[in-house]
């Protein structure tokens, strides 16, 4: 399938007609890049397409949140009556190719908006295929599996999350393989089993089955209405809300409203550093009051305590000189009197002439500083005990003091990076609302999982109700041979096709299996990371394995890993249908890093299709991106809104307005 052309008029943003066309020039440059500010019309265009094919079928942005009929009021331009859009596409099947033309027409109307198609084939109108459309559209572009060729790039980060996966995997493999008819034929043959069974069943419970039955329908509308809401709110309001709460954080940040939030804790700090500061020079002035200034004379001390024991060595010589010359003149004399002892009388006489001579040296030393022993002691308490704690205490304070004004310098330092508050009270503004309005997105989701378990109560006891009223039936139903017969072959239908369904999905889903991982490995940049992936046909869990067959948590993969991961599982599944259908993304980057976006950029764009949409920002390809993509990109187009005339319009050349 290609798309040729799309014509808008007066539809959403796009003002008067508005033509694009979308036909690649060749198969080597399958990309068409849309290009835009946030608001100029990029997710209005994608609508277009969608609604143009499908009808109320499409899965639009904003379309389960209001009836359809609201929705396609909200698209006719204001002041304009009417709008329309046209798409030309073309299809082969069996060799033959086709050229179809759809178009959609709205006009307001006092009931609401009346809706006309047209359905030309091969520029020839058809009238039947006009009545059949949906049917026949289906069959080109099947509307349960459309979401793998037609989705938001932001619903990525979505699918990213393990239940988010779990749900893409689930319904996009059921679809895949026509699990999803196996069980609509299963609940199709268990009604055909009440409706013959209701024909042997009194009058007045076949009444009440048919009522209850009825109730549980609108249940499972409202149900299936819900949660389509709920869908949109979480991945696509609260995600976009989160996203520019993160900006806007961002913002903050430098701005240095961290700093401001920080305010009180800051000023605390500033206080306790001065508070040590004035406890240390409190604690000095008390100790300059006690001995510490002798520190400053230390050394001088040092050298009256070695003048003062030199003193008393000097004193002690004088006083044992005349002693020590009586002992030695005694000792001799004895020496003497000893025969043969001149060679040993002669050495003691020169050692004690030696040692009385440096003893009258000594003695004969003058003593200039007469310390008494009370101050030689003071002096050394002072040298050995006081002074040195003295020093220890000081030392001490003066560290504690440096880091207090350590302390109080840094703190003082990011007290005067504190905006002032009116430089960031726009973006405070702009923070509160976004939080108030997250909030609220997440209160309005638990109120829509408070009447989605609601309302699931009231379908299970209305079920069980229905169930209670066919068993108290039983025997009378079984009483009929024929709807016994009916009944049981039903049952033994239901079962096989419960049985088949569950081989097809075991089957089919290695094959989703082997194209995912395919994928993966294409786009990651880790090319060893993962060399095996499983998905559990029943619980639709992805189980990832390294090359070493270990399994890997998916937390333990990078936030750009695991929305690498969901691309890959749609681009697998993609694969798997075995359609040539072209692809179109909004927003295709999300919140991708600059590592992950090179390669959806270099790896999934030019290959994702023979003919790939690419509905963009203009900060999200643009430069290196833009360089690198430009190999493949056969047409592009800039998106110009005009704030004065509140109007898009479409130009040539996105790639030169950037």
């Amino acid at each position: 399938m290609i798309l040729d052309q799309i014509t808008l008029h007066d539809f959403g943003v796009y003002a008067g007609v508005q033509e694009i066309d979308l036909t690649p020039p060749s198969l080597d440059k399958p990309v068409v890049l849309f290009g835009g500010l946030n608001g100029a019309g990029k997710t209005t265009l994608m609508d277009a397409l969608q609604l143009c094919l499908f009808g109320h079928a499409a899965r639009c942005a904003g379309h389960f949140k209001h009836e359809y009929k609201d929705f396609l009021a909200s698209k006719i331009r204001k002041y304009s009556a009417s709008s329309s859009v046209s798409v030309v596409f073309r299809c082969t099947t069996d060799s033959v190719e086709t050229c179809y033309q759809v178009t959609r027409t709205w006009q307001s109307a006092r009931n609401g908006v009346r809706e006309k198609l047209e359905v030309t084939c091969d520029q020839h109108a058809d009238k039947s295929l006009t009545e059949n459309w949906g049917q026949h559209v289906n069959d080109i572009i099947p509307v349960n599996i459309a979401h793998l060729f037609f989705f938001d790039g932001e619903e990525i980060a979505a699918y990213a999350a393990p239940d988010g996966a779990r749900q893409l995997i689930a319904n996009g493999v059921r679809n895949l393989f026509g699990i999803d008819l196996v069980e609509r034929l299963q609940k199709d043959l268990q009604i055909l089993e009440r409706r013959r069974q209701g024909t042997i069943m009194p009058v007045e419970n076949n009444e009440v089955i048919r009522q209850k039955e009825k109730e549980l329908e609108s249940l499972d509308k409202q149900i299936e209405r819900i949660v389509g809401e709920k869908a949109v709110l979480q991945t696509q309001e609260l995600y976009s809300a989160r996203n520019k709460l993160a900006c806007v954080m961002e913002e903050y940040r430098k701005l240095g409203g961290d700093l401001r939030d920080q305010r009180e804790e800051i000023q605390r700090r500033v206080n306790k550093a001065k508070a040590n500061l004035d406890a240390c020079n409190f604690q000095m002035a008390e100790l300059a009051g006690s001995e510490l200034p002798l520190l400053l004379i230390q050394d001088l001390l040092n050298d009256i305590a070695h003048h003062a024991a030199k003193e008393h060595k000097i004193l002690q010589a004088r006083a044992i000189v005349e002693s020590l010359h009586e002992r030695d003149t005694r000792m001799l004399q004895l020496v003497q009197a000893i025969p043969s002892t001149s060679t040993v009388m002669k050495a003691l006489e020169e050692f004690c002439q030696s040692d009385m001579k440096k003893q009258k040296e000594l003695a004969a030393v003058k003593t200039p500083l007469r310390i008494n022993d009370t101050d030689v002691a003071q002096v050394n308490t002072l040298l050995q005990s006081s002074l040195s704690k003295l020093e220890k205490s000081v030392r001490d304070i003066l560290v504690e003091q440096q880091n207090s004004k350590d302390e109080m310098e840094a703190a003082l330092l990011e007290q005067a990076g504190i905006p002032p508050e009116d430089s960031i009270d726009e973006i405070v503004r702009k923070r509160d609302l976004l939080v108030i309005k997250i909030t609220q997105l997440e209160k309005e989701i638990e109120g829509i999982d408070i009447e989605l378990e609601k309302i699931r109560r009231e379908s299970n006891r209305l079920e069980s109700e229905i169930n209670t009223i066919w068993e108290k039936n039983a025997e009378l139903e079984l009483s009929h041979r024929d709807v016994t017969r009916f009944t049981q072959h039903s049952q033994l239908a239901r079962k096989t096709l419960a049985e088949f369904g569950d081989a097809v999905l075991r089957r089919q889903i290695g094959l989703v299996e082997h194209l995912a991982l395919e994928s993966y490995q294409a786009l990651l940049r880790k090319d060893q990371l993962i060399s095996a992936l499983q998905i559990h046909p029943e619980t639709f869990d992805v189980v990832l394995r390294d090359s070493e067959q270990i399994p890997i948590c998916p937390r333990q993969l990078s936030a750009g890993e695991r929305q690498l991961l969901a691309v890959a599982l749609l681009w697998g599944m993609a694969k798997a249908s075995g359609k040539a259908l072209p692809v179109a993304i909004d927003t295709p980057m999300g919140r991708l890093d600059s590592t992950h976006r090179d390669r959806l950029v270099e790896q999934y764009f030019p290959s994702a299709s023979h003919q790939t949409l690419l509905f963009t920002t203009d900060e999200e390809i643009s430069g290196d991106y833009l360089y690198r993509l430009r190999p493949w990109i056969g047409r592009s187009y800039h998106l110009d809104y005009d704030d004065t005339t509140g109007a898009t319009t479409v130009s040539n050349g996105f790639m030169e307005n950037v």
